[in-house]
């Protein structure tokens, strides 16, 4: 993949801005349910662990005396956030593309469970998730450039099953596509997280209240980024 140069930070953001500009109600309600699983998720955990520490006599309670029922149920909240979540992230890829808001856009998130794209999803997750363990085990600054590598394996995924020719491309492909993708731009992506971790912030802060606002936006921003950085390659690939 030719080095590029990319919109900076500013650009993504205020395109995003204006895609959403009177649509926020179309941008909330793609990544609504997953959202809600988020928050629900977040009191679990918050609730879960204050826990270790018994509000009587102050002292520490061991991780094993965890409730098991709402740790399993912590466990399918976040399957359910994930699964949901990406399919706003191809929604929200859609939408960039496109520039055109998407009817319907509630059943958006719900792409991901159409027959073919679930599989391919699933399977890279899954994939995506063992690569990144096994750099976690060996060292953890490697991991995380791995993991800004693999970033975009997903985002291509959704390309490549947007492309009528459809291309039979292996999950591990994928990856290496993101991997070359991202050569030289692993930086970029990274900054532009940093610069949207204060909003993540304020989300905690608030309850959980403000990924309502703040996920939608952060996807629909990542998304213009793949964009930016990928063009149409994958869309028209033979």
């Amino acid at each position: 993949m030719m080095d590029k140069q990319l919109k900076t930070r500013k650009q993504l953001k205020s395109e995003t801005k204006v895609l959403f500009k009177g649509n926020w109600k179309s941008a909330i309600l793609i990544s609504l349910i997953g959202v809600l699983a988020y928050i629900v998720y977040l009191r679990l955990y918050a609730y879960e662990y204050s826990r270790l520490f018994n509000s009587e006599s102050g002292s520490y309670v061991p991780p094993l005396n965890l409730n098991p029922t709402v740790s399993a149920l912590m466990i399918f909240l976040v399957l359910i956030f994930e699964i949901l979540l990406m399919g706003a992230s191809y929604a929200f890829l859609t939408w960039v593309s496109s520039k055109k808001t998407p009817e319907r856009a509630f059943t958006q998130s719900f792409q991901v469970f159409s027959n073919e794209l679930f599989f391919s999803t699933i399977t890279l997750a899954i994939l995506k998730t063992i690569y990144t363990i096994f750099w976690y085990l060996l060292l953890f600054f490697p991991a995380i450039i791995k993991h800004y590598s693999y970033s975009q394996a997903f985002m291509i995924n959704k390309d490549l099953q947007d492309n009528p020719n459809h291309p039979d491309i292996k999950t591990n492909k994928k990856i290496t596509l993101s991997r070359q993708l991202m050569n030289g731009h692993k930086f970029d992506l990274f900054v532009l997280d940093l610069s949207l971790l204060g909003w993540y912030l304020l989300s905690l802060i608030t309850l959980g209240i403000g990924f309502i606002w703040f996920l939608p936006y952060q996807k629909a921003v990542k998304a213009n980024f793949y964009r930016d950085l990928a063009g149409d390659q994958f869309l028209i690939l033979k």
